[in-house]
């Protein structure tokens, strides 16, 4: 697994690894992302590629890197790019087919899902995938094979909404 990005003081590029058989973690230079930002977000296909989305430089970005499973290289990859630049955003994936960047800050919370494919690794706007309700800090979780949720953040105070997603339709409810 891999934790990439900064935090809410500061912005940084580093990357750590963690090994699931020992359950030990440390700094992966090769996992680096592109640009030092925080308030990202990552995805998994579950097997080949993770992508690291969005996030803070001072302002919201676009920026998507990929790091490839076999080597822990990370790199930015503009087919990837977000459409619209988001911080503080959610994510989730349903572990083969599609990941889902939603929610966030883009100026102002918003509800808006951004699709990942990862059979092209690009990246597209997904209106029929949209949050209920302008989210900022969604936490996202899915089953990888039925369901995915959205749930938490905040909506102007703490939020207790949970959207759920069915991969075979890509609708949240």
């Amino acid at each position: 697994g891999y934790f990439a990005g900064g935090t809410s003081t500061s912005t940084t590029t580093a990357a750590h690894r963690i090994v699931f058989s020992s359950g030990v973690t440390s700094a992966n230079t090769d996992s680096n992302i592109s640009t030092a930002r925080r308030y990202l977000v990552g995805v998994s296909d579950g097997a080949t590629y993770g992508y690291f989305a969005g996030g803070d430089t001072s302002t919201p970005q676009t920026t998507v890197d990929r790091i490839v499973f076999s080597t822990s290289v990370t790199s930015a990859n503009t087919d990837s790019t977000l459409v619209e630049a988001k911080r503080y955003l959610g994510g989730m994936s349903d572990g083969i087919t599609n990941g889902y960047f939603s929610g966030g800050n883009s100026g102002g919370s918003t509800k808006s899902t951004q699709k990942i494919v990862f059979s092209t690794s690009v990246t597209s706007a997904s209106t029929d995938s949209d949050l209920g309700v302008n989210t900022n800090h969604p936490s996202g979780s899915s089953d990888g094979a039925t369901y995915g949720y959205m749930a938490g953040g905040d909506t102007g105070g703490n939020s207790v909404i949970a959207n759920r997603m069915t991969f075979s339709t890509a609708v949240f409810a």
